[in-house]
């Protein structure tokens, strides 16, 4: 007894790709220079230390006064009413993401 090998039949559909508009892939398009260097806190910090998990554990903000240090003079006077304001609506108490520049909470 021989066997035949048998080809499976040939798809004569295309699958067609979602046209995804561009703007929504813009999260996408990274930053691939030391932008973090304008950072006063962050100024001397390598690439190579930046980039691990360890550093962005270590140096992550979590209330208001460690973004006073962070920004130091980056953040003008005129914008010490906003630091002012969420640390007043609950930056700092774990919730420092949950309230807008208008103090809107989420």
């Amino acid at each position: 007894m021989e066997l035949e090998l048998l080809e499976p039949p040939a798809l004569n559909h295309s699958v067609v790709e979602p046209v995804v508009p561009s703007r929504t892939l813009e999260h996408r398009n990274l930053r691939r220079d030391d932008f973090w260097s304008a950072i006063p806190a962050y100024s001397a910090t390598r690439a190579d230390e930046f980039h691990t998990h360890t550093f962005q554990a270590r140096r992550s903000v979590t209330n208001v006064r460690q973004l006073r240090e962070t920004l130091q003079d980056l953040v003008p006077d005129q914008h010490s009413s906003l630091l002012r304001l969420l640390s007043r609506h609950g930056a700092g108490r774990g919730r420092f993401a949950d309230v807008a520049p208008d103090g809107t909470e989420y």
